[in-house]
């Protein structure tokens, strides 16, 4: 089976370019979320990784914010936004998480609610470094005729010390996605504080 990946600057242009869309309010709803991700995306970028010492060793932290996924090409392909939650568990080291009301444009630029839910599952903290995080993104999301299947390896670093949040993205060599039945390049970026 194939394995690609989409770099998540690709998912930033593709965003961009979804300005002209025929459905108003989805436009709309869209745009601002949208918004909202690139600069959550933008402010957790410019923090650096959290210090190995700044990690702590106990207690739960929750981290909200923002998940992107495109699937596809620019000719074929959608693009959406949705919410993100990710949990650390600092005294087992376990992260979870869940990606789900996502919505949002296909290259028709037509505008559709995506159902279903993305599970961060087997979760780890610390796998390489102290500040790094890495688990399994998979699930099933369905929305406008369309079927989009995730079987994905996660990777990013917690950001900040103190830690402000967590900035990730899929990895092309561990990763599948499939539109309708059929291999296609993939990326989901979280972008959580």
């Amino acid at each position: 089976m194939v394995k690609v990946c989409t770099h998540p600057t690709l998912i930033l242009a593709f965003l961009m370019s979804l300005t002209a869309c025929g459905d108003i309010k989805g436009a709309i709803e869209f745009s601002n979320a949208r918004d909202d991700f690139i600069a959550r995306r933008a402010a957790l970028d410019d923090r650096f990784n959290t210090a190995y010492l700044g990690v702590p060793d106990t207690g739960e932290s929750t981290y909200t914010g923002e998940a992107s996924l495109a699937v596809g090409t620019k000719s074929n392909g959608i693009v959406l936004i949705g919410d993100a939650s990710i949990t650390v568990d600092f005294e087992t080291n376990a992260v979870t998480g869940l990606l789900d009301n996502f919505s949002g444009f296909d290259t028709n630029e037509d505008f559709s609610e995506y159902a279903g839910v993305l599970v961060l599952q087997d979760g780890v903290l610390g796998a390489v470094n102290p500040n790094d995080v890495q688990g399994q993104i998979v699930g099933v999301l369905t929305g406008d005729g369309n079927v989009i299947g995730v079987d994905a390896f996660w990777d990013g670093h917690l950001k900040g010390t103190p830690i402000y949040g967590i900035l990730g993205d899929t990895t092309a060599a561990d990763s599948t996605f499939e539109l309708n039945g059929t291999v296609v390049t993939g990326v989901i970026v979280t972008a959580v504080d």
